[in-house]
Order: C-alpha cells, then sequence, then structure tokens
C-alpha cells in the first residue's frame, strides 16, 4: 500500500515538473517569437525609416557665410571692410565628460597641461581652464557656460585666426571648436563716422553708405551639407553630399578722396576751435564733372560705432537758405570794387519796394539802424538790396563766376 502511494506521489511531482517545464518553454517561445517579430519589423518593414532618421540626425547643414564688400575711396583707399573672425562654440554634454590627458613621453604630443602644470580638474572645470587663457577669459565662467544641458553653446565671438589656431592645438577636438564669421572694420575712425555708418549684428547696413549701398555689398550665402560625428560636429570623412560656395558682396567705390578728406576734417576741428563755434561743415566738390572729393563736419563720430548708425552727418544733414549763401558772394563783390566799406551806416525798413517788387526780411522789424556788417550779420533782404545799389549786373555776374 506504502508502495503505490509513493509511486503515485512520484508520478504527480514528475508530472507538475513537466507541467512547469512546458509552460517555461512555451512563454520563452511566445518572447522569441515577439522579438523575432519585431526584428523582422525593424529590418524588413521599418529598416528604411530607422536608416534615413540615423543619417537625418547625424546630418549637418553649415552656412558658409559670405563676406561682406569693401567701401573704397576714389582711389582705391579701403574706408571699410569685413574681415576673417571665428565664433569659437563648444560642445557641454562632451565637456562635462572630458578627462584630461596627462603629459609624459608617450603622451606629449596630444596630452593636457596648463603652463607645464597638470590641468588640476575634470569635466567643465578642467576646459574651461584650458580655454581661460586663449579667450581672455575667466576660467569658472568658462566652466559654468559648459555645465549646461545641450551640444551647443557660443563661448566668445569676433575672435582671430590666431586665436582659433591656438584654441585648434589644445587637443580639444569634438568639445570645443571655432565657426567661419566676420567683422567690419573702419581703419579711418572718426575720419567719415556718420557718412559710412555701420552695420548691425546681422551684418546688413543700417546708416550712411552702409545703409545706402547695402545691396551690392551684400553676398549671398553658402552652405554644405554632411554628416558628423557624435560629438563637436566633425564631419565623418566621405559623407559630404552637397557644397554651394559663397558668393561675397561687390566693393563699392566713392568719389571722395581720403586725403582731401582728411583735409577738410582738419580745417573743420580747427575752425570751430578757433571761433568757438558749435559746429562746422565743409563740402569739397569737382566743379568740372560735379564729384563731390569731401563731406566733412567737425563731429567726432566713429564709423560703426552706435552713434554712427543713430545720426546723421551734418555735411548731408544740415541745410542753408541760398539767399544768405549769396549775401556773403555779394557782400565780398561791394567791398572788393570799393562800393561799400563794413562800416558803412544804413536805416532798413521793414520792407522796401523796388522796381514793382516788395521785398521783407525772414522777420518782422521796425526801421532798424545797421552797419553793412550788421546787414550781413541779420542776413536782411532789405539792407542787401539797399547796398546792392550801384553795384551793376556785369559786376553781380563777374563775382558770382568768380
Amino acid at each position: 500500500m506504502k508502495a503505490t502511494i509513493a509511486r503515485i506521489v512520484h508520478l504527480y511531482k514528475v508530472k507538475t515538473f513537466a507541467f512547469k517545464c512546458i509552460a517555461v518553454g512555451v512563454a520563452l517561445g511566445i518572447v522569441a517569437t515577439m522579438c523575432l517579430a519585431q526584428l523582422a519589423s525593424t529590418q524588413l518593414i521599418g529598416g528604411h525609416q530607422t536608416a534615413q532618421a540615423a543619417t537625418a540626425s547625424r546630418t549637418s547643414r553649415v552656412t558658409l557665410s559670405a563676406k561682406r564688400g569693401r567701401i573704397l575711396d576714389t582711389n582705391g583707399t579701403v574706408l571699410a571692410q569685413s574681415v576673417e573672425r571665428y565664433t569659437i562654440v563648444a560642445n557641454p554634454e562632451a565637456a562635462q565628460e572630458f578627462v584630461p590627458t596627462d603629459c609624459n613621453e608617450k603622451t606629449k604630443d596630444y596630452c593636457d597641461e596648463i603652463d607645464g602644470k597638470p590641468v588640476g580638474a575634470t569635466g567643465a572645470a578642467a576646459v574651461g581652464r584650458l580655454l581661460a587663457k586663449a579667450l581672455d577669459m575667466n576660467a569658472m565662467e568658462l566652466g559654468a557656460d559648459l555645465s549646461i544641458s545641450g551640444q551647443y553653446v557660443v563661448l566668445k565671438k569676433d575672435v582671430t585666426p590666431q586665436v582659433k589656431r591656438t584654441i585648434d592645438d589644445l587637443n580639444l577636438g569634438g568639445i570645443v571648436w571655432g565657426e567661419l564669421s566676420s567683422e567690419r572694420l573702419y581703419p579711418d575712425g572718426e575720419l567719415m563716422g556718420s557718412l559710412l555708418g555701420g552695420v548691425n549684428d546681422e551684418g546688413v547696413g543700417v546708416a550712411g553708405f552702409e545703409q545706402m549701398e547695402n545691396k551690392t555689398l551684400t553676398g549671398t550665402d553658402g552652405h554644405q551639407i554632411y554628416q558628423r560625428g557624435n560629438y563637436g560636429g566633425e564631419e565623418i570623412p566621405g559623407t559630404m553630399t552637397e557644397s554651394v560656395a559663397a558668393k561675397d558682396g561687390k566693393d563699392v567705390t566713392l568719389t571722395i578722396d581720403r586725403d582731401v578728406q582728411w583735409y577738410a576734417k582738419k580745417i573743420m576741428k580747427e575752425a570751430t576751435a578757433q571761433y568757438s563755434a558749435q559746429w562746422g561743415i565743409a563740402v569739397v566738390q569737382n566743379v568740372q564733372n560735379g564729384e563731390i572729393l569731401a563731406l566733412a563736419d567737425s563731429d567726432e563720430i566713429a564709423a560703426g560705432s552706435d552713434e554712427a548708425k543713430m545720426n546723421v552727418s551734418r555735411a548731408v544733414s544740415q541745410t542753408f537758405e541760398p539767399g544768405s549763401i549769396g549775401k556773403v558772394i555779394s557782400m565780398s563783390g561791394y567791398l572788393q570794387t570799393g562800393l561799400r566799406k563794413p562800416t558803412d551806416q544804413y536805416t532798413v525798413p521793414g520792407q522796401l519796394t523796388v522796381d514793382g517788387q516788395t521785398y521783407k526780411d525772414a522777420f518782422e522789424h521796425g526801421d532798424e539802424h545797421w552797419t553793412l556788417a550788421g546787414i550781413l550779420q541779420k542776413s536782411s533782404n532789405i539792407g542787401m538790396v539797399m547796398a546792392g545799389d550801384g553795384y551793376t549786373d556785369e559786376q553781380r555776374y563777374e563775382y558770382l563766376t568768380k
């Protein structure tokens, strides 16, 4: 009896174990089938889309900036030009994983040190220390900039090619790199400040000649499309799919002669100081062809500055009443012919009618007692007509011509 019960228990245990084995096998089979189905779906059905997505995530379109055209004087002297500069950018996530390489005989060509000493840190702090001297920036601030999330941060703009080469030599490839840009320079500073004007942060002319000739000066950016590595945006060799070269802007040549402009500017500054004037302007024109050789004023505004972008040159913005200019020429004729003296005295009425035409001044007044010099100082139309009595048409023509 006992033997029979033992056999029954044994058979039950065997069946239970077998059932469990079968259940586990079925479960594993289902999982394997699902994995195979997913694999088939990925490879056979979604493989193309997955590959495209992976390629797209690695593909970069990089803008090739066009250089802005130059502004030249009539002799080809450069008044404004764009020079090569770089924007230094970094990958914060890559910086945070950076571990400096100690210097020894085997690693001397690619190791990391500062003034012959170990970096003394890892991650973003180490990268900040390595960059600080080259960028002339605070190492802690750089470390903070590199401690953010993301894969792109601008560290400094408008650095020279020399600074960019120094950074290239720091063995930080894939972490820090330079993107080509440009900076607008004006060699003569205040000589033609408001006339030249300036450009905004996007390189668009917003004042002066820079704005007037913006369409001609502006080029067309190009671009490159290639696949990049995981860090830093380096091009994977052989993955360039498109490259369109940038087309630089055209130069603009002015009729202004820089040397004449310089001399006119010098005279303006000296004259305003000598006569305690608020300001002065000078225009020099070639009367044979009408070309303007100089447009100078006494203001000292540096080209490209915020002030140059906000203010129009007095030489082109200030207006003068033509009659007032004519009075100076007429006065010169009166004096040189001996017709009048500056001290001649007149009683000038509020209005005067001569040959049926009535003359008035720009301001109302009763009878005024002025010398000829006073008439000029007041710019009196009536006084000049009175003083011109006896000044012939031939004389007037002669001195206007002169």
